[in-house]
């Protein structure tokens, strides 16, 4: 046992217990993450810190403990969720305590990939975003966390002040590079060949060439990995940067992305990058924001040896389609994706 030495009670069903974004009701619904119940809840022996990057992260500490709210997942694919927005944590079983309940629950909680909660130290100072400062005070207090909990351990934390959209960052070329003035526009095919080479983002129509800040730093580092996991082969990040960063002073894109969230959606990309020690240079803009309605064969020659892969752990045909869907993000590309989709079943022999 983690914590104390009562046995935790046991209960059916997948427990996540949330201390940053999650807490927010609004964070998971876009993030389509259903929910049969939600409680407030005490993690003994741990800290809260956002000074990873300005991410939120907990760490092995006596006598300290963390707040949030304990949560049960709808279905696997509703955690399924939870997990592939925070890559880059790891989950470990722990044991919390909710609020209105004398018996402990077991649940799943994320710490950053690769600290280990008995020997994590904290790193040097990165203050988080006021944006995702207030949708914890706000979640948590939806929840009925203490409110001297979340004026103490959550506003009181220095933050980096929003900006209004007339002061949002934008990424810009190498001013050491000699083709500064020569930025081309590429197509959406080129631009999923490049990003197999190096770590091509776009948003609204900027190609950015994501890389350390120092170059003597890994290229495996856990938010470079992130980067790579999410947004590497998007025709725009902007939706799923709306999806992942909640911003209350900002309508949800439900009628389409306008130039105004992409802009948004670049500001917190920059900052974001700035805070895991990561470079965003652009190298070119993109032809058409919107992937081609047909995979060329260069796309598909990306898309077929990870289908194979995928196959090999007994998809069903629909996950298998949903799976080409997301890899090319091209929804439209219905006939063509039935069609690789037929091709890989009938190259490894399977039905």
């Amino acid at each position: 046992l983690l914590n104390g030495t009562t046995a935790p009670f046991i209960m059916s069903g997948i427990f996540y217990f949330a201390y940053g974004a999650m807490v927010n009701p609004v964070s998971r619904s876009r993030r389509e993450v259903e929910t049969v119940m939600e409680k407030p809840a005490v993690l003994d022996n741990h800290q809260l810190t956002f000074a990873l990057a300005g991410a939120a992260n907990i760490v092995h500490k006596p006598g300290w403990s963390v707040h949030g709210v304990v949560m049960e997942c709808k279905t696997e694919v509703d955690w399924e969720r939870i997990v592939d927005f925070d890559h880059g944590y790891a989950y470990l079983e722990v044991e919390v305590l909710p609020y209105t309940s004398k018996e402990p629950i077991m649940a799943r909680t994320f710490v950053m990939a690769g600290d280990a909660l008995e020997n994590a130290k904290l790193p040097s100072n990165r203050l988080p975003q006021e944006r995702f400062i207030r949708i914890v005070a706000e979640g948590m207090k939806y929840h009925g966390v203490e409110q001297e909990v979340i004026d103490f351990h959550i506003m009181n934390v220095p933050y980096i002040p929003s900006r209004k959209p007339d002061e949002y960052r934008r990424f810009s070329a190498d001013i050491n590079s000699k083709k500064r003035s020569k930025i081309k526009t590429i197509s959406y095919d080129d631009y999923l060949m490049k990003s197999k080479k190096m770590v091509w983002i776009a948003i609204g129509g900027h190609v950015v060439h994501v890389k350390p800040t120092d170059e003597n730093d890994s290229m495996s580092g856990p938010f470079l990995q992130w980067v790579k996991q999410n947004l590497v082969g998007k025709s725009d990040c902007t939706q799923y940067m709306m999806q992942v960063c909640y911003d209350p002073t900002l309508s949800w894109c439900e009628n389409g992305v306008t130039d105004l969230h992409r802009r948004w959606a670049e500001n917190v990309l920059v900052e974001k990058f700035e805070q895991g020690d990561l470079t965003g240079i652009l190298v070119c803009f993109l032809k058409d924001p919107s992937p081609p309605r047909r995979l060329s064969r260069r796309v598909a020659s990306l898309v077929l040896p990870r289908t194979l892969s995928f196959w090999r752990k007994e998809a069903s045909s629909n996950d298998l389609q949903q799976f080409l869907c997301d890899a090319t993000k091209s929804g439209d590309s219905r006939t063509t994706l039935a069609s690789l989709a037929n091709s890989a079943r009938s190259s490894i022999g399977g039905d």
